[in-house]
């Protein structure tokens, strides 16, 4: 039986034992395990594909090496004064807000927080529990025949 290049690559050869295909293996071009990949293009590109891949595959466990190194006692100890100073800056801001609530309480299923403060609660009557908040302003209780609504309203405010 005679065996020509077309037939190789159009039905992958004949089924024949005298016919041997090699295994792919890294040309001098570099090309890695016969795919048409070329990791490292050098003129002799000799060495199997097993080197080549165990390579590819170190490369990113170095930059984990060299990116969590410590830094020198310089930087750290900048770091640290650097978060004290943030944290006593942001402790006396906090210091300085207060939370300013009030209850408000309506007859009918509409109640609506003064100007300024927003809704944090809603309540209502008639063991009613479904409600929504409208506008940030506002609780709606959406039971029919609501006797009363009530809302909690609050705002952050600056400590005099």
């Amino acid at each position: 039986m005679r065996v020509h290049s077309w037939m190789l690559k159009s039905w992958g050869g004949p089924r024949d034992s005298a016919v041997k295909k090699e295994a792919p293996h890294p040309d001098a071009s570099g090309e890695l395990c016969g795919t048409g990949f070329r990791l490292f293009p050098t003129e002799s590109a000799k060495g199997t594909c097993g080197m080549r891949t165990l390579c590819v595959l170190l490369l990113p466990v170095l930059g984990l090496l060299v990116s969590s190194k410590s830094s020198c006692p310089m930087d750290e100890a900048i770091d640290e004064k650097i978060q004290g100073g943030i944290s006593s800056l942001i402790f006396a801001a906090i210091q300085n807000i207060r939370l300013d609530c009030r209850t408000v309480t309506s007859r009918g299923n509409l109640a609506t927080c003064p100007a300024g403060l927003s809704v944090t609660a809603c309540t209502c009557g008639s063991a009613c529990g479904s409600w929504d908040v409208r506008a940030e302003t506002t609780c709606h209780c959406q039971c029919a025949g609501m006797d009363w609504t009530g809302a909690r309203c609050c705002r952050l405010q600056a400590a005099a």
